[in-house]
Parts: C-alpha cells; sequence; structure tokens
C-alpha cells in the first residue's frame, strides 16, 4: 500500500527551515571563519605561524616571516621551546610595532589561557601583557582568545590601524607536534564574539543540507512499497 506524506507537514517544515536561514545575529554576522583546518603545529621553536586576515600560515625555516613569506603581519604564533608557547604580534615579523593595546590573550580570572566555548571575546575581556605566553602541558584541545592589530595603509602610522578580535583552537601534547584546529576573527572592528562560535554562513550550510534531506525523504515516502 502506498505511504504518503502530509503536504501540511512537508510545507511546515520547509518553512521552518527557511525561517531559520533567514535569522541573522548581528553579533556573528561579520565573523570570517577558517574552516577546519587540522594544520599541524612543529614542536619547534619556530612553531606556526598564522595571519588570520589573508588565512597564511608559515613555519619556517625563518625565525620569522620575512615581508616576502606568507603570514607577515602575523597576528599569533604557537612553538615550543622546550614548552608550549603562544606568543602574540610585536616588532619582528611585522610592517611596524604593534603596541601593548592592540595584541594579547585572553586569560580567567585563574589565569589561564583556556576559554569556554560561548564566552564573549572582546573589548570587555582581559588580556595578556607579555608577548610569550606559556601554554598548559598536554592540551587536547585549547581555545584561546585573542585581540590583534589589522594594519591601515599609512606604514608608519597607526592611526588608520584597527583593532579586532579573535579566537583559535588548538591541540598541543606534551610530546610531539600540535595541530591548529580552526580560528576565527571578528571583520568588523572593536566589536566582540563568542569564543568557538562558528559563523552563520556554517550554520547556514548545515541547515540548507537539512531541507534538501527533507525533500529528499518526502519523496521517498511517495513511491509505493
Amino acid at each position: 500500500m502506498p505511504t504518503h506524506s502530509h503536504p501540511s507537514r512537508l510545507l511546515a517544515g520547509c518553512a521552518m527551515l527557511a525561517a531559520m536561514a533567514c535569522v541573522s545575529p548581528a553579533a556573528q554576522a561579520e565573523v570570517h571563519y577558517s574552516g577546519v583546518l587540522n594544520a599541524p603545529i612543529p614542536d619547534t621553536p619556530i612553531g606556526l605561524y598564522v595571519n588570520v586576515v589573508r588565512d597564511e600560515l608559515y613555519s619556517g625555516p625563518h625565525g620569522f616571516p620575512a615581508p616576502w613569506d606568507p603570514a607577515f603581519g602575523f597576528d599569533f604564533n604557537v612553538y615550543k621551546d622546550p614548552g608550549w608557547i603562544a606568543l602574540s604580534s610585536g616588532l619582528s615579523g611585522q610592517p611596524k610595532i604593534v603596541r601593548e593595546e592592540a595584541r594579547g590573550f585572553v586569560v580567567d580570572p585563574a589565569g589561564s589561557l583556556n576559554q569556554l566555548p560561548g564566552v564573549w571575546v572582546g573589548p570587555g575581556s582581559t588580556f595578556t601583557v607579555a608577548q610569550n605566553t606559556l601554554i598548559p602541558a598536554d592540551q587536547t584541545e585549547l581555545l584561546v582568545g585573542f585581540r590583534f592589530r589589522n594594519e591601515g595603509a599609512l606604514m608608519w602610522d597607526s592611526d588608520d590601524d584597527t583593532l579586532h578580535y579573535g579566537w583559535f583552537r588548538v591541540s598541543v601534547p606534551a610530546a610531539g607536534a600540535g595541530t591548529l584546529v580552526d580560528y576565527a576573527y571578528e571583520t568588523t572592528a572593536n566589536t566582540a564574539l563568542m569564543a568557538g562560535a562558528v559563523p552563520e554562513s556554517a550554520s547556514l550550510a548545515l541547515m540548507g543540507g537539512g531541507l534538501v534531506g527533507l525533500l529528499a525523504w518526502s519523496r521517498r515516502r511517495v513511491q509505493p512499497r
């Protein structure tokens, strides 16, 4: 006996998915997400430099990325010497010096770098002052909030630079190479974002896949058995 899906239920399901796709949370509307990278971090004093604006990675051979290297003007660096260390931008590897108030990593009241997913990273966060910050050993997943400077057109002046906030996720085992899992940053200057939050575009892709699956399921339901 043929089995039919109820048209009103199918339409309701499609309408619900469409409505969800139209929701546009302002706080996440301008977030740039790297996607899942799983990029290796060499367990060396160079490690991995990351320029989040240009989506560029660098792991040597120079101690810092030169102007002709990928990730020149890097936004953060993770390396091992002898323990794992997070390095924020300063002078080396930069087109111009990065002021102290335009760099650093978020720390909680206990001084830990590891942030809980959903914690806001932004102007109200507490940031490290030192460029080098020790990472706790043997972290299978470490979520770190950071701030960085996006350079303006003036090469010898910081007046047109903008301050941005982001997060990155790494795995740093006690022995062997680490992994940069992914990262994201808010493209709107001086705007907070939630640590670990995947931006709207990726969520829309998941919902679009759900809509396609719903339509395919409805077609199968109208076929006789």
